[in-house]
């Protein structure tokens, strides 16, 4: 009976296991823990989640509006318009991860602990091996879903510094004057 109970728990962990193990194996261009701050060229674009400074004062909020002299920026229950000329400091939210391997992490990590859940669960309930193994395998598929929702919900994101040239407009630049008669060129 406990070998049984063992043998589910380490095929269980083996299994969650094994994507693990071959990634840190053939993944050699991980992303550190915390990458370097560098800025972004990228354009702003509507929906961009941003934190800006202003006068000393952060602004947060998604990009709802871009005109040449102004930024409008929504927060909830706020609206921000910020002149782009006093704009001194921004920074972009981006994605590390997509939403793909954000629902696959959230639902490897629910599949161990239900499948933990589920096996302490048909300890208590049952003595059949049997029983024990569909009360597990419930407990894992059950977690794996859970975890899966779960994990959609908690995608990694990391700020990037903003170039001050992409924030505020260059600006405009005089007429090139005509070079005088008789100079050479």
């Amino acid at each position: 009976m406990k070998s049984v109970t063992v043998r589910i728990a380490v095929a269980l962990a083996l299994t969650a296991a094994a994507p693990i193990a071959a990634r840190a194996q053939t993944d050699t261009t991980a992303i550190p823990a915390n990458p370097p701050a560098t800025a972004s060229t990228q354009p702003l674009a509507v929906g961009d989640a941003l934190r800006l400074t202003v006068a000393e004062q952060q602004f947060t909020g998604t990009l709802k509006r871009i005109t040449a002299d102004t930024l409008v920026l929504t927060a909830t229950f706020r609206l921000y318009t910020l002149p782009r000329a006093s704009v001194t400091a921004g920074e972009r939210e981006v994605f590390a991860e997509s939403l793909g391997h954000a629902i696959f992490r959230g639902g490897r990590v629910g599949l161990l602990g239900g499948a933990a859940v589920g096996l302490l669960g048909s300890m208590l309930l049952t003595k059949d091996p049997a029983g024990r193994a569909f009360i597990t395998a419930d407990g894992a598929v059950l977690g794996a879903l859970v975890g899966s929702g779960l994990g959609a919900r908690s995608r990694r994101s990391h700020w990037e510094r903003l170039d001050p040239s992409v924030v505020v407009p260059p600006a405009a630049l005089p007429a090139p004057v005509p070079a005088p008669e008789g100079t050479p060129r």
